[in-house]
């Protein structure tokens, strides 16, 4: 397993579409190591998810952790959760203001 840079704001890798991953190429050797690395990157990194594009592959793989992460130490715990090809809908028209970290925007 390995650490793997993180982009920072401004890599065009951030802003470019990303693609799904098919059950082949999940099985495969190569993306399972990738999302081995992909969650110790995070943990490392003390974040409480990351994306692949985040790590300049432009897949459309996720990870998300919260355990007694010290950024964010008002959470509750979220057990290691990978998502692949995730897609979110609204389930209701509700909003809420909120200030979010990211391990592509330092310090914010």
């Amino acid at each position: 397993m390995a650490v793997l840079p993180i982009a920072q704001i401004g890599e065009p890798v951030l802003r470019a579409p990303v693609k799904a991953v098919d059950l082949d190429q999940l099985q495969q050797a190569e993306t399972q190591g990738f999302i081995d690395d992909l969650v110790e990157t995070m943990r490392d990194a003390c974040g409480a998810g990351l994306a692949a594009n985040q790590v300049f592959r432009s897949w459309r793989i996720c990870a998300i952790e919260v355990a007694s992460n010290p950024r964010y130490p008002y959470k509750p715990n979220i057990d290691l959760t990978v998502l692949i090809n995730p897609s979110i809908e609204p389930m209701t028209e509700e909003r809420f203001d909120n200030y979010e970290g990211c391990l592509s925007v330092p310090n914010i």
